[in-house]
Order: structure tokens, then C-alpha cells, then sequence
């Protein structure tokens, strides 16, 4: 016990001569500023719209904004940096364009013993709720956030969302919700105690200091299961995909087929395909899921406009598409390309599912995620149950990553636009047929059955 004690002082020394031998680093406004002019050069050059949503004359002014008011400093934190840099990528809002949060210099805090804000906190109706995980104390289930160390509720969600790329506002509430602790942290240096002011339901005002909590308590709570199956009853089963590879997966692959050949052999008649916390992944992956539920013919897109510019020419693609795009774009005077795929029809299937399928999603359903559910929509493979997906079906995508030359931020810019199989140009993210929370044991799902019109 004394050994394993001391192994444990030996190792947090060790972490935090690490972290604090670290000299902070200091940027300088100009290297901001170079940071900021470059990326907005390059996402200019790649985007195939950058002003889609928020147009050229206000994100030069706010862009002229922030490079005055950098000079009301001589020097920064990175995070500081990092905070000047995400705003103004965050304003295109576009989800696949972004400045990405310093994930390193997190978990070197979380290593050295640092501590976490210890309550979940929701976005819900533009009002922080407070929720409980591993606090010291519980609060009252459902109290609204007003302070932390002072700085009131308010400040906290308009600074963290004005970081956070995103194009509905219910992703964005789900992002903060799932990054308040590291935003925390990042944005206003908070590493606590915590001193919280809150409101409880019956409308009183209570203070509370919690210390928070540390990474290894983080730990136990775990992670969410990429995928799994699990039956609810001899006539239904649950298929959780909660991410999808990026890249084509021999495990992945391995698992669907298992899956509906259990179903198959169970003869199961509902089935809830669960993808609310799905973040995207590739579409290839998620057609695969199609196979098993439709032999109807489909497309994943009805178009997809991509723009070859020289960046990304350079980066993806060998010399003779770089120069035969690169000559076609200069006759055309536009680097912008619509393609249009054919249908494609799925390939046989013994394990093919006939019953009745549902696919749930909420707005954590986002990228190729949400692009799936619109296949699934559109072509009727299944019924959509839920909330409206934060991902839009029709949206920009696909990502030209790049580094900033004098920060080392990593950042990243869409170079595509796809539009739903429907070929629906809507601004909204996929609309369940049957819009309702779903509850735990999904009663609601199976007291309606499968009569959209109840």
C-alpha cells in the first residue's frame, strides 16, 4: 500500500515538473494578426461560399475590430490566441470550418492534477441548467446556472458559443453543453474551486463551492460505446451507433453483419436504430447501414458542388488532376464543380431487415449523421423519431485541413457543398416524422407502432 502510494506522489511530481518546466508561450498581436489575415485568405480561396450565412462586409468589420483591439496588449497565451482565432472562424458559421480547440494543452492541465468544473451544464432555451455527475454535493435537479467565480451566466455562454462553429443554434447548445468544462477553462482561466451561484426550481437563490474534480474520476464515467446491440423484447432490438470510422473498418463491417444476422435469426420486427449521438463519419461507412435496410436504389446526394481550388488541388489529388482542374477552371473562369452521382443499387443481402425500422436522432445527429437520416427520409428506409438533427442534410462539408504558420493552431475549411437525395435546399437540419423526446424505454415509439398518423 505504502509503495503504490509513493508510485503515486513519484508520478504527480513528475507530471507537474512537465507542465510547469513548460515556459507559456508568448504571442505576440502581430503573429496573431498574421494568423487571423492568413486564415482568412486560404478559407476564402478553398470555401466554395464563405459568406453563406454571415456576409463580407460584417466579418470585415469584425474582423477590423478584433485586429484593433489586439494591440491593447503587448503579448498572449496561446489560449488567448486561440480565443481571437476561433471567434472569427466561428462567424462563417459553417460546422466544418473551424478553428479546432488545443486538445494538447488540455490534457496536460488534466495530467498535471488539474481539476474539472464537477456538473454537466445544458444549453436549454438560452438558460444554463445545471445538471449533477460526480459532485462532491447534489443540487437540485434542474437548477439554472447564474455565476461561476463571479462571472455571470450569461458571459459564459455568449463567450463559449462565440468559439464554436456550428450553423443551428441546437448544435451549437449541444457543443457547449459537451465542452463547458475545457471552454471553461480555455476561455476564463477558471481551474477552481468553484464558487456557483444557481437558482433552483422553486425560484431560490443558493452559493455553492465545489473543488472539482480530476481526470481519473473523469475516467469512470466512460465513454460512449462506438456501437452495439442489445434486444428490449422478443419482437425488438436497439442498434446504437453513436460514431461511424472515418475510413473504411474491417470491425465495423464485421459488426453490422453480425448484428442483423442475430436480428434476422431472432425475427425481429422493430428495430430502433439509435444515432442521436452521432457525430458524422464517412458516408461510405454509413451506406453500409443502408444495405441492410433497403434494396431500394439511392443516392446519397442528389449533387455535390465541390470547388478545386489550388489548395486543395495540391493536397488531395495527383499532378493531372491538378492540372486538368486547374486548366478547366481557368477556361471556365469558376473552380466550382457540380457532380451528379447515378443511383446505385444496393448489393444482395441475406441479413437484410424487413420489419419495422426506426431511426433515432436529436441535435447531436450532425455531418454524414444527419446526411444518413435524410437517405433514410427520403428513399423511406425508416421512420425518424426524435429531435431535428443539428447537422443539415444539405450543407457544406468535407474538410481542407491546414495548420496557422505562426500560432500552430489547427484549422480546418469545408471545400464542398452536398445537397439531400430530395434535392431539398433547406436551411434546417432533418425533420423527424415523429418529433417527441424520447424516453428511456422508448414507450412513446412502441405505443404508436408503426401508424405515422397517430
Amino acid at each position: 500500500m505504502r509503495k503504490n502510494m509513493l508510485q503515486k506522489v513519484w508520478i504527480s511530481l513528475i507530471f507537474a515538473f512537465i507542465l510547469f518546466s513548460i515556459p507559456v508561450q508568448a504571442i505576440s498581436p502581430e503573429e496573431i494578426e498574421a494568423d487571423l489575415l492568413h486564415m482568412r485568405e486560404l478559407l476564402e480561396e478553398v470555401h466554395p461560399n464563405l459568406y453563406h450565412t454571415t456576409s463580407e462586409e460584417v466579418v470585415e468589420s469584425f474582423q477590423t475590430d478584433l485586429i484593433g483591439q489586439l494591440y491593447e496588449k503587448e503579448e498572449y497565451t496561446f489560449l488567448e490566441a486561440y480565443k481571437k482565432l476561433a471567434s472569427l472562424a466561428a462567424l462563417f458559421r459553417d460546422g466544418h470550418t473551424q478553428v479546432y480547440f488545443p486538445q494538447k494543452e488540455w490534457d496536460n492541465y488534466l495530467a498535471a492534477g488539474g481539476r474539472i468544473f464537477p456538473l454537466r451544464v445544458q444549453l436549454a432555451d438560452e438558460i444554463l441548467i445545471l445538471e449533477n455527475i460526480l459532485a462532491e454535493k447534489k443540487l437540485p435537479e434542474g437548477s439554472e446556472l447564474l455565476s461561476i467565480n463571479g462571472i455571470p451566466a450569461n458571459k459564459l455562454k455568449t463567450e463559449m458559443l462565440s468559439t464554436l462553429s456550428y450553423e443551428s443554434r441546437a448544435f451549437g447548445a449541444r457543443l457547449l453543453t459537451n465542452n463547458f468544462s475545457r471552454l471553461l477553462w480555455a476561455l476564463f482561466e477558471i481551474e477552481g474551486p468553484f464558487k456557483i451561484s444557481y437558482r433552483t426550481p422553486g425560484e431560490t437563490e443558493e452559493k455553492i463551492t465545489l473543488q472539482g474534480f480530476k481526470a481519473e474520476q473523469l475516467s469512470e464515467r466512460g465513454e460512449l460505446e462506438p456501437y452495439r446491440l442489445e434486444f428490449l423484447s422478443p419482437e425488438s432490438a436497439l442498434l446504437v451507433i453513436n460514431s461511424v470510422p472515418g475510413e473504411i473498418n474491417d470491425d465495423y463491417f464485421d459488426f453490422l453483419q453480425e448484428s442483423f444476422k442475430e436480428i434476422k435469426e431472432k425475427e425481429i420486427e422493430y428495430l430502433l436504430i439509435d444515432m442521436r449521438n452521432n457525430g458524422g463519419g464517412s458516408t461510405h461507412q454509413f451506406n453500409e447501414v443502408y444495405h441492410y435496410l433497403s434494396d431500394t436504389p439511392y443516392r446519397s446526394y442528389s449533387r455535390v458542388y465541390t470547388r478545386f481550388s489550388r489548395p486543395v488541388l495540391a493536397k488531395y489529388h495527383p499532378w493531372y488532376r491538378q492540372l486538368y482542374f486547374g486548366l478547366l477552371s481557368l477556361i471556365r473562369r469558376d473552380d466550382v464543380f457540380m457532380f451528379e452521382s447515378d443511383l446505385r443499387h444496393p448489393p444482395e443481402n441475406d441479413y437484410r431487415f424487413t420489419g419495422q425500422t426506426y431511426l433515432l436522432v436529436g441535435p447531436a445527429t450532425f455531418s454524414a449523421a444527419a446526411g444518413f437520416a435524410a437517405l433514410c427520409q427520403d428513399y423511406g428506409a425508416a421512420l425518424i423519431v426524435g429531435k431535428e438533427t443539428g447537422g443539415l442534410p444539405t450543407s457544406y462539408g468535407d474538410s481542407f485541413f491546414f495548420d496557422l504558420p505562426q500560432t500552430g493552431l489547427r484549422a480546418r475549411s469545408s471545400y464542398k457543398y452536398f445537397i439531400r437525395p430530395s434535392g431539398e435546399k433547406s436551411d434546417r437540419g432533418v425533420i423527424p416524422d415523429w418529433e417527441i423526446d424520447i424516453d428511456e424505454d422508448f414507450a412513446e415509439i412502441f405505443e404508436r407502432g408503426g401508424d405515422i398518423n397517430k
